[in-house]
């Protein structure tokens, strides 16, 4: 029996032990987890603190190469409670801790920009060459969990005290001070300010301008712009000559309708034709006239271009434009540009050639003569009466006699027809034509005819006359005597 009751008091007390043990483990277990549960909620342990079972609020040393990231936003994850491996202790891992490494998040960008240009030989286009853009991140797995012992060893019951957590004390919100009453300022009345009336001042009437009536429009083919002014088809002798002043002779014509010579300036030479006051056409050869976009430098084919014609060259172009009749006097044996122009109202009537009027030929033939000098550099000649009579008299000769040549009848030369006139010459030179008509026409012949341009643009010729002569079978004859002394 004693035997009996000692094996029976033996097993209670391992029983009685063994129950005493598990106790005290599952209110160790009890205990540690309550600790951890009041550090997670107060995020107290920032420097994650290490809490062993058998040592009791001991500071950890934290290792320099391991330490533990703070908890993620939005994420519960237990904080781990972690031995110092860099001390060599080896303590047990609680249970269901994870221990955790740093990553490192590298947001910059790895791939280097190509900043050099790559041009593309055929389309010439630079292209850049793209970066590619990685997010390297440097992830380390969880470290192996410990597993916990299962034989639970018997240790004195160690008391973990948790950490208490502050009252949190909500702060008195603070009362508001009364707003003071803003001090009443005193009203004050201003001054009435006496209203002046300013006495109206006396606008003077404004003299009435009288109504002017707008020129009606005037077509291009009417205008011509020259010596730095335009006239025009119907403009006033008076407007003519506040344009260009007086002219310096007044030729009547052939026509109903006299000319107005301006032969001060032989590189802007030119005369309008006056019909009962009014202009009714003109002719220049200025170098600087403008009619329709042409210009002494026009060509044929600018002619043709305005007119829509297909001339070709030749000593006188004529077109008709908007009832007016135009010619251009060409120089067909120089550099084919336009010499001249004459632009004539296609209602004018043509009367009778007079001696009044071959006068007039004859002193017109000396300005179109010294024109075409002057435009080529040389010198304008002087009129020489007794050269005029020599060249007069073999005109009649020949109209008359109905021949055409430098030899007189009788024989003369251009030089004894001038020696009979009294003119002691070093040199001398003739031109004849027949059938010309006018100085305009007659002039232009001799200057697309090589030998006869010769004389026109000798150099060492400084006198000229001129005369006509109307009858023979060309109807009319003139002729002009050069000399030089």
């Amino acid at each position: 029996m004693s035997k009996k009751l000692l094996l029976i008091s033996v097993l209670a007390l391992i029983f009685l032990t063994a129950c005493g043990n598990a106790k005290k483990t599952s209110k160790e277990i009890s205990d540690a987890q309550q600790s951890k549960d009041a550090e997670i909620i107060n995020n107290f342990d920032e420097t994650n603190q290490q809490v062993t079972e058998e040592q009791e609020n001991q500071n950890t040393n934290e290792s320099d190469n391991d330490r533990l990231t703070q908890n993620l936003p939005g994420e519960n994850q237990d904080i781990p409670s972690v031995q110092s491996q860099r001390e060599g202790n080896n303590g047990n891992l609680p249970d269901e801790v994870t221990s955790y490494k740093n990553s490192q998040s590298d947001n910059s960008i790895n791939s280097q920009t190509d900043n050099s240009q790559t041009e593309d030989s055929s389309e010439g286009n630079i292209g850049n060459q793209s970066p590619s853009i990685g997010n390297d991140s440097t992830n380390q797995g969880d470290s192996d969990i410990p597993t916990a012992p299962t034989d639970i060893p018997v240790t004195p019951e160690a008391t973990i005290k948790p950490t208490k957590v502050p009252d949190i004390v909500p702060t008195q919100a603070p009362v508001p001070t009364k707003t003071p009453q803003p001090t009443k300022l005193p009203t004050i009345t201003p001054t009435k300010v006496p209203v002046v009336t300013p006495k109206p001042t006396n606008v003077p009437v404004p003299t009435k301008v009288p109504t002017v009536t707008p020129p009606t429009n005037v077509s291009k083919a009417d205008s011509i712009s020259v010596r730095g002014e335009t006239i025009s088809i119907g403009d006033s002798k008076s407007e003519v000559i506040s344009a260009y002043g007086t002219p310096n002779r007044t030729d009547a014509t052939e026509y109903n309708y006299d000319f107005m010579v301006y032969n001060d300036n032989y590189k802007k030479f030119m005369m309008i034709a006056i019909a009962d006051g009014k202009v009714v056409g003109w002719y220049t050869d200025a170098t600087d006239f403008s009619y329709q976009g042409l210009t002494t430098s026009s060509k044929v084919s600018s002619i043709n271009s305005v007119f829509g014609k297909s001339a070709s060259l030749n000593r006188t172009i004529s077109v008709s434009d908007s009832g007016n009749k135009i010619t251009f006097f060409m120089d067909s044996i120089g550099d084919g540009t336009i010499d001249g122009i004459s632009v004539f109202d296609g209602n004018v009537s043509k009367g009778s050639t007079t001696n009044t009027v071959l006068k007039a030929w004859e002193k017109e033939i000396l300005d179109l003569t010294n024109s075409f000098r002057v435009r080529n550099g040389l010198s304008a000649l002087s009129w020489s009466d007794a050269a005029a009579t020599s060249a007069r008299l073999h005109s009649e000769d020949m109209a008359k006699n109905n021949y055409f040549s430098h030899t007189g009848r009788n024989g003369s030369t251009p030089g004894d027809r001038m020696k009979a006139q009294g003119i002691s010459y070093r040199s001398n030179g003739e031109n004849i034509i027949g059938g010309y008509g006018n100085a305009l026409f007659s002039s232009n012949g001799w200057m697309n005819s090589s030998g006869h341009r010769s004389n026109m643009l000798n150099k060492s010729f400084t006198y000229l006359g001129v005369g006509y002569a109307l009858g023979g079978s060309y109807g009319n004859y003139a002729t002009q005597n050069f000399y030089s002394k």
